[in-house]
């Protein structure tokens, strides 16, 4: 994150605080707010160094959870109706082999989204909370995504062909913004895929069964 007063570390809490201070300072109240933090490990687990492991945490579940403690307390005092929207996965609602730092915070960012909204509303906060389910969106996540193991080469080149038919993030915003218009809660760039996703995630634990690798 950028301003005039220099670059916000999206990971440090004071560094979050501070550029909401500015943006409150410079462009009044925030009625949308993103946290979009998001960064790729690819290996598996016992591969994955602990720094690497905690670089994921830091970026992905607590740099949404201190842009959360630092906006939230200035949209409620601010009096108008404000919007805020955090940024999980597709890989939220689901499992994958060999990107499970990753799916790890996505879980993470998904359920603290969905606390978030019942907190809120027993705040008796106007604050509409949602959480947003990205499928294949064109960026560079996969290009500056960490792990240099066979397994690591292996998963990044299989994101590289997903990237190739991925939507471009216009699209992917058009149909998040449509949605949110419509008071949707799970925001979702690919909404049959999602629901498709969603309902396997539902039977799987209807019947209790491990999860399977996808052919």
């Amino acid at each position: 994150m950028r301003g005039d007063r220099g670059v916000y570390r999206r990971s440090r809490c004071e560094s979050v605080d501070a550029f909401y201070a500015e943006a409150y300072d410079r462009f009044g109240p925030v009625t949308l707010a993103v946290n979009n933090a998001g960064v790729e490990q690819f290996g598996y687990l016992w591969e994955v160094p602990v720094e690497n492991w905690q670089r994921v945490l830091d970026i992905n579940v607590t740099g949404v959870f201190n842009g959360i403690r630092a906006v939230v307390p200035r949209m409620a005092s601010a009096g108008v109706r404000a919007h805020l929207w955090n940024l999980s996965s597709i890989g939220g609602i689901g499992v994958a082999p060999c990107q499970a730092p990753y799916i790890v915070s996505k879980h993470a960012v998904l359920a603290m989204t969905e606390s978030l909204h019942l907190e809120v509303e027993v705040a008796g906060y106007d604050i509409a909370v949602a959480v947003v389910l990205p499928g294949a969106v064109k960026s560079n996540i996969f290009e500056s995504a960490a792990g240099d193991t066979a397994a690591a080469t292996h998963e990044r080149q299989a994101m590289y062909k997903t990237k190739e038919t991925a939507m471009s993030a216009l699209d992917a915003a058009e149909l998040v913004f449509t949605q949110a218009a419509s008071g949707a809660f799970y925001l979702s760039t690919h909404p049959e895929m999602t629901q498709f996703m969603m309902d396997g995630r539902i039977k799987q634990f209807q019947d209790q069964t491990p999860p399977k690798l996808q052919s």
